[in-house]
């Protein structure tokens, strides 16, 4: 029997916690974002509770993009790494 597309993630990556991490803009436009929050938000509505988001905001960072075409600059990457490693502490407790 082939699992529900909602399935397929802990089909294949087991029930261990897992962290999304969403960038809100790709090549001008939010349509990978979004399809990513709906499958995360489709999770837990199915009452995964190992599964959690972080969205990074660019203008909540204060992004300077100045990296190579999209990708970010060491700055950048040093307040994306904050952000997610401040995300992931704030969890440690409840996982």
């Amino acid at each position: 029997m082939v699992p529900r597309v909602r399935d397929r993630l802990r089909a294949r990556y087991g029930p261990h916690p897992t962290v999304v991490l969403i960038y809100p803009y790709l090549h001008n436009t939010t349509d990978l974002a979004d399809a990513v929050q709906q499958v995360a938000r489709t999770r837990v509505s199915h009452g995964d509770r190992n599964i959690k988001v972080l969205y990074y905001g660019d203008n909540a960072l204060g992004l300077d993009h100045l990296g190579c075409d999209w990708h970010p600059s060491l700055h950048d990457d040093r307040l994306l790494a904050g952000a997610l490693t401040s995300f992931i502490s704030s969890l440690a407790p409840a996982w």
